[in-house]
């Protein structure tokens, strides 16, 4: 895990097979407000066509991007998502996935709204299929992709903004609500609770998790629904992420703690191994 910490954010941008919307995220990333952070994809192995976009942006973009691939076993957006905040180095980690195009002002608002010992849940806008396909690389460019929150959708996030702050305020449990696709939190905190769960493989409730081990650990949390904005872009639904069925379960259970049992920690660790296996049977060039 690295120590250095030269940016005030690092941005853990979820993908899966899907290089067109993500070609669409990471160019809504090269227009925000502001530069001091950096990008990590976190790829829960793709194919050739996402490393070609990520290569592409990453030769032109403002900010640094990098591509932290692992081989596909199955939806496991955890592990991924681990293994990409251990290679980062921003100090607040900003969570968000490789199919929502963010607010010119997303990273801005996160940056400004960080504390030490607390996450942040920002909001978001599903688009219909026909309002996605308006959202072309001109129109993210543009700016034109923040119009199509419209005063429907900016009630609907000022509504939940004001029951997020309610249930902050009553504590209630397993509330304010979580989401991967927008979320931050400072380093510290997301170390102390050991990271996200890698036990959640097919399954997408290692957010809501998440969230209850934060709690747990005391780490208090922050509503910014109406303010730090991604629009989510339509596609299919990835069948792989309802696989387990015990899911539900494991969530429910009396044995949470605010460390996860398999997390950060354990990967980090079993990244080191590789390495040094690696390094063990690299072969050895012969001096001239």
């Amino acid at each position: 895990m690295s120590s250095h910490q030269s940016l005030s954010a690092s941005v853990i941008l979820a993908t899966y097979n899907q290089p067109s919307l993500l070609d669409l995220s990471l160019l809504g990333y090269s227009m925000q407000s502001t530069g001091d952070f950096e990008i990590v994809v976190a790829d829960d192995g793709s194919g050739p066509e996402t490393a070609e976009v990520i290569a592409a942006h990453a030769r032109r973009s403002p900010v640094p991007i990098r591509h932290v691939w692992h081989p596909h076993r199955g939806f496991w957006k955890s592990a991924a998502v681990n293994r990409a905040v251990l290679h980062s180095r921003g100090a607040q980690l900003v969570f968000s996935d490789g199919d929502c195009v963010p607010a010119r002002t997303f990273v801005e608002e996160h940056l400004a709204a960080a504390r030490p010992n607390a996450f942040i849940v920002g909001g978001h806008v599903r688009l219909s299929e026909a309002e996605s396909e308006r959202v072309t690389r001109d129109c993210v460019l543009s700016g034109a992709h923040e119009h199509l929150v419209g005063a429907r959708e900016r009630a609907v996030l000022a509504w939940t903004q004001a029951k997020s702050l309610a249930y902050i305020a009553l504590r209630r449990p397993n509330r304010p609500r979580l989401l991967g696709l927008n979320f931050s939190c400072d380093r510290a905190s997301f170390v102390s609770v050991n990271g996200f769960d890698q036990t959640y493989r097919n399954s997408s409730k290692d957010d809501s998790d998440l969230r209850n081990r934060l709690v747990l650990a005391g780490v208090r949390p922050i509503a910014l629904w109406h303010r730090a904005r991604v629009v989510h872009l339509f596609h299919p639904p990835n069948r792989e992420r309802r696989l387990w069925r015990e899911a539900s379960d494991y969530y429910r259970r009396e044995s949470l703690c605010a460390e996860a049992p398999y997390g950060l920690r354990e990967l980090a660790r079993e990244l080191d191994r590789e390495r040094l296996t690696e390094a063990r049977f690299a072969p050895v060039q012969r001096r001239r």
